[in-house]
């Protein structure tokens, strides 16, 4: 055991490690970077407790741990094998610490390449955030186990996914769905004010040629598209908590108004619409003619 952990194969070992694990970030193998961190973090380990230096101050510990324990002991003797053992421990606590400093260093690293590296994906599931929901319509009227869909000024709450958030003229604008782990999914289709498709998302995952649009996401609780064109942010959903999901954005449908919702109103052409709760329903929790 004690030559497995030589210093020669320590390094060498270590030496492999390092460039592979450096390798899977790269290459977006997330788990195996992260197995390769753990393991070459108690490789590490192993080596400093197995190492050659540390059993020779074991050996030398023990032999003026013997010394001390003679009945004719001098006090010059307990007091160097009192000294020997605070340097010991001392010396394998803090190289021990070091190794769980930089292991967890380099996991911290992978964690944010990992979350860096998803956001940048033409798909994935919504996490919800830890914000608070914003006073709406619903208020005092949505059950404790609905989510509560925020429209601009108009709100809803639904407890059975998938849900058509949004309907013009009987064709779903905007659907959301919900998994097992209460990630939500965006099911919809853009169109430009020329009436053409420019963007559709199936569940999250984009179809489209992404030199059309950009998809800017800041965590994973958000969806953003930003058409390249004008620079116009066409949809904004941020799944602020687990009972609250806040959407924004310009949806469009041929022959029809615009349907532009920000964080204050909601407009359907030239109008504006009030404020309102709906709950659960049938067809659409907003249908627009």
């Amino acid at each position: 055991m004690r030559k497995l952990f030589s210093k020669k194969i320590c390094w060498a070992v270590l030496g492999i490690l390092i460039p592979t694990g450096l390798a899977g970030v790269m290459s977006g193998w997330f788990g195996t970077a992260y197995t390769i961190v753990l393991v070459g973090g108690a490789w590490w380990i192993g080596c400093i407790w197995l190492s050659e230096t540390f059993q020779a101050r074991s050996k030398g510990l023990n032999k003026l741990k013997r010394k001390a324990l003679q009945p004719d002991a001098s006090p010059k003797a307990l007091t160097r094998y009192d000294q020997a053992r605070h340097q010991y421990w001392l010396h394998l606590i803090g190289q021990t610490l070091l190794a769980l400093i930089v292991t967890g260093v380099f996991l911290f690293w992978v964690r944010s390449e990992q979350t860096a590296y998803e956001l940048q994906q033409l798909e994935g599931w919504l996490k919800p955030l830890d914000l608070p929901t914003p006073p709406n319509p619903c208020d005092g009227y949505a059950p404790s186990e609905a989510v509560k869909i925020l429209v601009g000024s108009m709100a809803s709450f639904i407890t059975e996914f998938p849900s058509t958030i949004l309907m013009i003229k009987e064709e779903p604008i905007l659907v959301l769905d919900r998994n097992k782990n209460g990630e939500i999914a965006v099911t919809m289709d853009i169109y430009d004010e020329q009436d053409n498709i420019v963007v559709a998302i199936n569940k999250n995952k984009f179809t489209l040629n992404n030199d059309i649009f950009d998809h800017p996401r800041e965590n994973h609780g958000s969806l953003t598209v930003v058409l390249k064109k004008r620079k116009e942010k066409v949809l904004n959903i941020r799944y602020l908590n687990k009972r609250a999901i806040q959407i924004e954005g310009v949806f469009r449908h041929p022959g029809s108004p615009a349907l532009k919702v920000d964080g204050k109103q909601t407009l359907y052409g030239p109008l504006v619409l009030a404020g309102g709760c709906v709950g659960n329903a049938r067809q659409a929790q907003f249908a627009f003619d």
